[in-house]
């Protein structure tokens, strides 16, 4: 067996990771990994914002980011329950490729399940008719 092998059969065994990456280099590989998939681009642009911003708050190894690191960051986006939920989904994501990477043991998902899960506001849905859509047609009515 070489030594490599070794290591990461004694990581695996100990649940730790067996390769060190920064929060950075973990979003650009999820990001890769998404477009070589040949997603939508919009889904890549919201990755790319939101990772991103995340990426920047937590400039460290994945494995060092705790769930109270993330609720506030989280708390500190200043957004809507729905925006932080959205942001929460991608974290999530992340943590969970990092975990099937190796880059996390897989118990690092506990460290999400900590937070606290933002509230979306309710607000009332209005329909419209084409007539008071601003902009639209007025149904052939003129």
């Amino acid at each position: 067996m070489k030594l490599t092998e070794a290591v990461d059969f004694f990581c695996v065994a100990i649940r730790l990771p067996c390769h060190k990456k920064t929060v950075r280099e973990v979003v650009d590989e999820l990001i890769a990994s998404k477009t070589k998939q040949d997603r939508g681009d919009k889904h890549l642009a919201d990755l790319k914002s939101r990772l991103g911003r995340f990426a920047d708050a937590m400039q460290m190894n994945i494995g060092q980011v705790t769930g109270v690191m993330i609720q506030k960051h989280l708390d500190e986006l200043n957004v809507a329950g729905r925006t932080q939920q959205n942001h929460l989904r991608h974290i999530t994501s992340l943590f969970r490729f990092a975990a099937r990477k190796k880059y996390l043991p897989k118990d690092a998902l506990d460290e999400i399940a900590a937070v606290k899960k933002p509230e979306a506001e309710l607000t009332d849905i209005e329909i419209f008719s084409p007539v008071e859509t601003p902009g639209a047609p007025d149904g052939g009515t003129s």
